[in-house]
């Protein structure tokens, strides 16, 4: 959900804003009627690096930090070379 909200979301939109369309985006659901499905990490900005599927990609690609240090943005990435 973090990767679609950076994707979509208009260019002058700062941090709290996006951080608050999050919420409500993941408000909407956990209070709809019927079972709600949602993906671990989401309510802490978890992203994939914009990837699609990375069903594939291993644990390295998928883990979820409780700390709160890291979102696991530009993980899957390729390494710039120098």
């Amino acid at each position: 959900l973090w990767d679609m909200i950076s994707y979509k979301a208009a260019q002058e939109a700062d941090l709290d804003t996006r951080v608050r369309m999050q919420a409500v985006s993941l408000a909407t659901v956990m209070l709809g009627q019927g079972i709600a499905f949602d993906q671990q990490g989401s309510e802490l900005l978890r992203s994939k690096s914009f990837t699609r599927d990375s069903y594939d990609s291993g644990d390295w690609f998928n883990r979820v930090d409780y700390s709160l240090q890291d979102n696991n943005y530009n993980v899957g990435m390729p390494r710039s070379s120098d």
